[in-house]
């Protein structure tokens, strides 16, 4: 099993926070941290919510070892879409967390959509999320992002 999965694995649990979308609009969020069975691959439910409750919007995302070897997430975005995201870097900033970054299309490539996510896990037990995307002809800029505590 990768380390990446050991580390969410130890993480398991609900976490909520507050965060800021692209436009500066401040948005809560709650994310479920489980483990699929018998894998043990890690399953992460992400939900991002408006102060006023509006649903900005649901993710469900399994992580799994692909058959060439490559960590993948596998999002589902409503009942007949999935979006497969790969393993591309991971960051660090400080030694005060480790992110993991996933990708969709190809980052340099200004005529197709392209997106990145961040699943972050900061030292004090905390989980980051950071969502970006570029649509054809744009930069790819966060339009995401925010930390969560666990719940007790």
């Amino acid at each position: 099993m990768p380390e990446l999965f050991d580390l969410l694995s130890a993480r398991a649990g609900h976490y909520a926070g507050e965060g800021k979308d692209h436009d500066g609009e401040i948005f809560r969020g709650k994310l479920i941290l489980d483990a699929i069975a018998p894998a043990g691959d890690p399953l992460i439910r992400f939900i991002a919510l408006g102060l006023d409750g509006s649903l900005y919007g649901r993710q469900e995302s399994a992580l799994r070892v692909d058959e060439a070897g490559e960590i993948v997430m596998e999002m589902e975005r409503g009942e007949d879409t999935t979006t497969l995201y790969r393993f591309r870097r991971e960051e660090a900033a400080d030694g005060s967390f480790r992110a993991f970054v996933f990708g969709h299309g190809e980052l340099g490539d200004r005529r197709s959509m392209r997106e990145e996510i961040a699943i972050e896990l900061w030292d004090n037990g905390e989980i980051g999320y950071r969502h970006g995307w570029g649509m054809p002809g744009e930069e790819i800029t966060t339009r995401y992002s925010l930390r969560m505590a666990r719940l007790a």
